[in-house]
């Protein structure tokens, strides 16, 4: 159902789903990663991913309750920094980061039309965030896939 015709509990519990299903994709990839790089990248991906929908949840359970939903944005984190060295890398990191890339522009657009949408100051504050981490988190899985093709070539991935 599009965003559009959601009403802002459905739009929560949409976006809950987002998150959930972002967790269990990047701690599959962790768990099956072959390299410690790769591990590492997406064990952080995990934690990102928890701490969106820790506050999704809160928020959809102050709106359940007619509560005020408190938010605090915290810092969005810096690209990062790469390791001059990258091991060679099998079991198809560039696939698992390209699906990866592919889910997160999908949650983005979530956010950007949940923004547009809600009237509610305080969600429009957590989607506006959101929307600031969905945009570095396709900006780090770029960066990543360049990087790997640059460094490690596409023929080992």
């Amino acid at each position: 159902m599009p965003v559009l015709d959601m009403d802002e509990t459905d739009i929560l519990k949409s976006a809950i789903e987002l998150e959930e299903a972002g967790i269990s994709f990047y701690a599959k990839q962790a768990g099956e990663a072959d390299n410690q790089y790769a591990k590492i990248l997406f064990e952080r991906m995990v934690g990102e991913e928890e701490g969106h929908r820790e506050t999704l949840v809160k928020a959809l359970d102050a709106l359940e309750n007619d509560s005020e939903i408190e938010f605090e944005a915290g810092r969005v984190p810096a690209p990062e920094v790469y390791p001059e060295y990258v091991e060679p890398l099998h079991g198809g990191y560039i696939d698992a980061l390209t699906l990866a890339l592919a889910m997160e522009e999908k949650t983005l657009e979530f956010y950007l039309e949940a923004s547009e949408k809600t009237s509610n100051p305080a969600l429009n504050k957590i989607y506006d965030y959101l929307v600031e981490f969905e945009e570095e988190h396709v900006r780090r899985l770029e960066q990543e896939i360049e990087f790997i093709q640059n460094t490690a070539g596409n023929s080992e991935l």
